[in-house]
């Protein structure tokens, strides 16, 4: 529902912020179609000072990751258009950023499955910003590890 998230839209939700408070060079993708989620999850990561772009389908995702750089491509694991394995495995092709695949809560990770789709990382719904901001940060060129959270 839109009314929910003033200033996106539903297909091709990008919104660019200012870079003021933002870490230099931190910025995300993040794709997820639960608009409330996504509006969530993006708000609390810039109070955190990282930049966030928006998509809502997975067709949206690859097109904005294959033209911007971004430090890091979070991705709900089920999508429409393409889910997460499929979005993973084609930027994983391009040698893209770290990709980190947000479950659902209650969902019992398979590590290796989640590897072997491209996935970097893994976070769990209801996804805590400053954990996920931490993460971010520590990320950088680091890469590996599974997020417990």
């Amino acid at each position: 529902d839109e009314s929910r998230c003033p200033r996106e839209s539903v297909g091709m939700a990008r919104h660019q912020d200012s870079r003021e408070g933002q870490e230099p060079g931190l910025r995300v993708l993040l794709a997820d179609d639960d608009a409330s989620e996504a509006f969530a999850i993006a708000t609390a990561l810039r109070g955190f000072g990282v930049g966030v772009d928006r998509a809502a389908t997975g067709d949206t995702a690859l097109a904005m990751a294959l033209h911007a750089p971004y430090s890091a491509v979070l991705v709900a694991e089920s999508l429409p258009g393409r889910d997460a394995g499929i979005l993973c495995g084609r930027l994983r092709e391009r040698g893209s950023a770290s990709m980190i695949v947000i479950i659902g809560d209650g969902v019992v990770p398979d590590a290796g499955a989640l590897a072997a789709l491209g996935s970097d990382d893994w976070v769990r719904r209801p996804v805590d910003p400053a954990h996920l901001a931490e993460r971010l940060r520590r990320r950088g060129d680091s890469g590996g590890g599974h997020s417990k959270q």
